[in-house]
């Protein structure tokens, strides 16, 4: 099927759409859809009134949504709308062409996939689709088939065991905690500098981004009471200057202590001991060593993986010292939709395929016998 399959990683964040084989999506747009709002009513009928991606975040006066919150589509009706403009004027195709492989996130409910299925089969016409594990696709994109995956997402972080091309579903252990928090707890501590917050809106992930990093625990204590902190400029497009100091590594702290901006206890580092402990131990062994997946583009802070690694030790009491190898990629912003171009490549990919046929003859279930989590 290569070339005639397309893929699709949605996220609460951003949408990476391309074609099987490919090193890397064509299109990456931001999972937004903006509605206009005349007189006090939300237009939705005027399809061309509407925006999406990048021109709905930078869109005022109106109503902006996005399709999918926290690993999970709650609105449905944008989805659809998100999709069609995907394929009509993104990437210019006719979806009754393609076979459509699209991910899901871990723990997804057999009626949301069940709704997807119809979606894509009836609104857009699709002739074969298949959808499965992200975190499954995570591992292919690293080459490992068996590791423990650590997704630091858009506003969710997430921590997979995967056996085999298998996910453990009873050890998965979410946070809802992702990139969009570190960039709005920034944006937070730069207001409280005295920046106004509507002008950094739009640079707030460049400034985060080229910026940001992870302290170890110690210095970032001895940091944050530290004056005389290297400041760094940043200029915005009107030509405001940014001065940043200590917001440079408080605002990412939050992936490691949530509670800073009043969550849930515990960081990505508790959420992966916590998987890891609840492995049996006859089999433990496989997700030690070089089989430590790291994914999603908060990942990327200079000082993440040895601050990880200082924390996971610190939780293990020791157990764990110079045991744990985090497989370094740089795409890991992309490494799910990679994992599922190697994955569409596969010899058995097309017989895992839900058709229109199977689907006309058995319905939304048909698409449970060819997924397996």
């Amino acid at each position: 099927m290569d070339k005639n399959t397309l893929i699709i990683d949605c996220g609460s964040g951003y949408c990476k759409a391309g074609f099987s084989g490919e090193i890397d999506p064509l299109v990456v747009i931001p999972t937004t859809v903006w509605h206009p709002i005349s007189n006090n009513m939300i237009t939705t009928d005027d399809k061309s009134s509407l925006l999406f991606g990048n021109k709905a975040l930078e869109a005022e006066n109106g109503l902006l949504v996005h399709p999918i919150e926290k690993r999970k589509i709650v609105k449905w009706d944008d989805m659809e709308l998100f999709l069609d403009n995907l394929f009509s004027n993104e990437l210019k195709i006719k979806p009754e062409e393609y076979c459509i492989f699209m991910t899901e996130p871990p723990l997804t409910t057999k009626s949301s996939r069940e709704t997807l299925t119809q979606l894509l089969f009836e609104k857009f016409n699709a002739p074969y689709i298949f959808i499965t594990n992200g975190a499954v696709l995570t591992s292919y994109g690293a080459c490992k088939y068996s590791g423990m995956v650590l997704d630091v997402g858009y506003d969710s972080s997430i921590a997979v065991p995967i056996e085999y091309g298998y996910p453990y579903s009873s050890c998965i252990q979410i946070m809802d905690v992702g990139g969009k928090d570190v960039s709005d707890y920034l944006s937070k501590l730069l207001a409280q500098k005295g920046y106004e917050e509507k002008k950094i809106k739009n640079s707030i992930n460049m400034i985060k981004e080229a910026h940001c990093y992870i302290e170890d625990e110690k210095n970032a204590k001895i940091k944050s009471d530290n004056k005389n902190i290297k400041i760094t400029k940043y200029n915005l497009p009107d030509g405001t200057e940014i001065s940043l100091d200590k917001e440079k590594f408080i605002a990412p702290e939050i992936l490691f202590h949530p509670e800073m901006i009043n969550k849930t206890l515990g960081g990505v580092d508790y959420i992966f001991c916590s998987a890891l402990s609840s492995i049996d131990h006859t089999t433990k062994n496989k997700f030690e060593g070089d089989n430590l997946i790291l994914a999603g583009g908060s990942t990327l802070f200079e000082g993440f993986n040895e601050r990880l690694k200082f924390e996971i030790d610190k939780d293990f009491g020791g157990k764990y010292k110079n045991r744990m190898n985090f497989i370094n990629i740089k795409e890991r912003k992309n490494l799910q939709w990679i994992g599922a171009s190697i994955y569409s490549l596969m010899h058995i990919f097309k017989g895992l395929c839900t058709s229109k046929e199977e689907y006309n003859n058995y319905g939304t279930e048909a698409v449970h016998n060819k997924c397996f989590y």
